[in-house]
């Protein structure tokens, strides 16, 4: 039986992802998801390629309350409200899309913690924020599956999932584009196509630093730099750990 062993997201892109027992999945992915983002002094979207510390950086985003909180391994905490601020255009991927700075203590405290003036973003809309789909689906299996004698125990946040599943035999979910999957009682996702690597991926989600060459180790074992796959939403529903994943064919 394929099951969902992990839900993850970040309301800040690159930040610590959040695990989940039970989430809501939207149209846009799921809540809260990516909604913030963060840009250097020159305007330029700020990710863990170029610093990887902001994996050590934790957040929590209540939609409902407007209430953002940020806290830091030292154990600093900022929470408040957002206040929106001017309006900015921001780069990703090719394409660009609009956003307003947040005023308040988050720029002083993730700039001093990042070594450098940063400016934190909210998205003007659900969902600018993604690389390229909603969700980002991966099997533990996949990721055993790279694993060596001198890398053993591969923690599958360095791939930033959405959601991960068990069950499956070693990129068996690279057989599901063009399909779609129901995942638990009412949600159902279109598989659109292999999610592509990038050297985020060679960095410790503990440790916040390099510490091997994950893209090569990726290149060794799959002879690509793909890992997992992309998914749109085509039909939204709550999920939890635990349910069962099911292919239409």
């Amino acid at each position: 039986m394929i099951s969902i062993s992990g839900i993850f997201s970040a309301p800040i892109k690159s930040f610590a992802l959040i695990p989940h027992d039970e989430v809501y999945v939207g149209y846009k992915g799921i809540t809260s998801d990516r909604r913030f983002y963060v840009v250097d002094s020159d305007g330029k979207l700020l990710t863990q390629r170029h610093c990887s510390r902001l994996a050590l950086i934790k957040c929590g985003f209540l939609e409902s309350e407007n209430e953002l909180s940020i806290s830091f391994p030292d154990g600093a905490l900022v929470n408040a409200e957002p206040v929106l601020g001017r309006k900015v255009g921001t780069k990703l991927w090719g394409r660009r899309f609009n956003g307003h700075i947040v005023d308040g203590d988050w720029n002083h405290a993730i700039s001093e913690f990042c070594g450098f003036n940063v400016k934190l973003v909210k998205a003007e809309f659900e969902g600018d924020c993604y690389d390229e789909y909603p969700l980002s689906i991966l099997a533990e299996e996949s990721v055993q599956s790279i694993e060596t004698m001198d890398l053993q125990n591969i923690d599958i946040r360095r791939f930033r999932p959405s959601i991960v599943m068990n069950g499956l035999d070693p990129f068996e979910e690279n057989d599901w584009i063009g399909s779609s999957v129901c995942i638990g009682n009412d949600l159902v996702v279109q598989i659109e196509g292999k999610d592509p690597r990038c050297s985020i991926i060679s960095n410790n989600p503990n440790s916040g630093s390099q510490d091997v060459d994950m893209i090569n180790r990726l290149k060794s074992a799959t002879s690509d730099i793909y890992l997992g796959i992309y998914g749109l939403v085509v039909k939204p529903g709550r999920i939890s750990l635990g349910d069962q994943i099911m292919i239409n064919v």
